[in-house]
């Protein structure tokens, strides 16, 4: 198959160095990458891969407290609202969300809100 291949593409009296040239690129095999695109996670439990064991997971989620978090405390406060400042530590909805690998328990995506 090689040496057909050869020969076709091989210039000669009949066929000019730029039709040879154009065979020659279009029987050129190339190398084809192929890109795995895992999808985001967010709120809830996602499956991805763990970057630290190499494993096939389906992700622990737990809320932590973050600048969202933080930024509703203060303006609370700002307002004048000192008693109602700490409820933003109690709704998840406020906070970044950490999600752990099942295997090796390390942390392998944090979801901010801000």
């Amino acid at each position: 198959m090689t040496s057909n291949i050869n020969k076709l593409c091989a210039p000669t009296a009949s066929k000019p160095f730029f039709l040879s040239t154009l065979l020659q690129v279009a029987l050129c095999r190339y190398n084809v990458t192929h890109l795995v695109v895992t999808p985001a996670l967010h709120e809830v439990p996602g499956q991805t891969v763990c970057p630290h064991c190499q494993q096939s997971v389906i992700t622990n989620t737990e809320h932590t407290a973050g600048l969202m978090t933080w930024a509703v405390c203060g303006g609370l406060a700002l307002f004048g609202c000192f008693l109602c400042c700490c409820i933003p530590f109690c709704v998840e909805a406020c906070q970044d969300v950490e999600h752990r690998c099942p295997s090796c328990q390390k942390v392998i995506y944090v979801y901010k809100r801000l």
